[in-house]
């Protein structure tokens, strides 16, 4: 079975356990030319695999076929077989943030075409957002762009790690001045990211701070420790840029991490 997307480097798949995962064009779909498993059609001179026989359409194949008794092991975070997570909304305010941004052109290997638009996010993996004049999202990676596009890509990425990595001790010392005063409603609205929230969600992370101030204090206070040491691991994750503490976690469950997003770190609340 073929499948078509707007998405340009592959589509989204619906499998049968509920799941959705991005499938990429790079997936193995095997040899098209070869015949489909199923019944030859008597009278048609179409000669068919007969049925039960493996699929000859590769991991693709094999993963559209029915009682075959065909295993596929899929780790979305390797990527090499074609299969990733889904395609994950950006906020309007983050595309909003993009497109105050100068316009820059870009051009696709091979000559294959231009288009004026904004960088959105780059993954570590090397796929692309790119966001042209209508409003309209473009996913691709660094390879389906020109050797230039692509390194201003990265340039881009390093100094912006390094801009988020300087403004994050004095933004960690902001939060807590913030909590000591008591002055909840401005640590809310500067150091938790509404946009990326649920209204339920927003309740428990107000609810959180109200309850227990004293540890987030301490909680800021140890990542005030490690930001002065050095010892922040900063990696970007679905499309977002996150600093984890590792170690001070106390009773806030889990790691504390904050998150950079359009030119200031926020909080991310412990999972509930």
């Amino acid at each position: 079975m073929s499948a078509s997307s707007y998405h340009g480097p592959g589509t989204h798949a619906l499998f049968c356990d509920g799941a959705v995962r991005f499938v990429t064009n790079t997936i193995d779909a095997g040899d098209p030319s070869n015949p489909s498993v199923g019944l030859s059609e008597n009278g048609t001179g179409k000669t068919l695999t007969p049925p039960g026989s493996k699929s000859p359409y590769g991991l693709w194949g094999a993963l559209g076929t029915r009682a075959n008794r065909e295993v596929v092991t899929i780790d979305v975070r390797k990527r090499a077989d074609g299969i990733t997570e889904p395609r994950r909304q950006i906020p309007a305010e983050q595309l909003e943030a993009v497109r105050r941004k100068p316009i820059r052109t870009w051009t696709a290997a091979g000559g294959r075409g231009k288009m004026n638009g904004w960088l959105v996010s780059c993954a570590k993996e090397g796929d692309v957002v790119l966001v042209n004049e209508k409003g309209d999202l473009k996913y691709l990676t660094l390879s389906d762009l020109i050797g230039e596009d692509a390194y201003w890509i990265v340039q881009s990425l390093v100094a912006e790690k390094v801009q988020a990595r300087n403004q994050l001790l004095d933004q960690l010392r902001d939060a807590v001045g913030l909590l000591e005063r008591k002055e909840f409603g401005a640590f809310l609205t500067q150091f938790v990211d509404a946009s990326q929230m649920s209204v339920q969600e927003m309740g428990i992370a107000s609810a959180f701070v109200f309850q227990k101030r004293g540890l987030l204090i301490q909680g800021f206070d140890d990542a005030i420790g490690f930001a002065q040491s050095g010892q922040v691991n900063i990696q970007v994750n679905d499309n977002r840029m996150l600093a984890t503490f590792n170690g001070n976690d106390r009773n806030l469950t889990g790691n504390f991490v904050m998150h950079y997003v359009n030119g200031r770190w926020y909080w991310l609340p412990p999972p509930r």
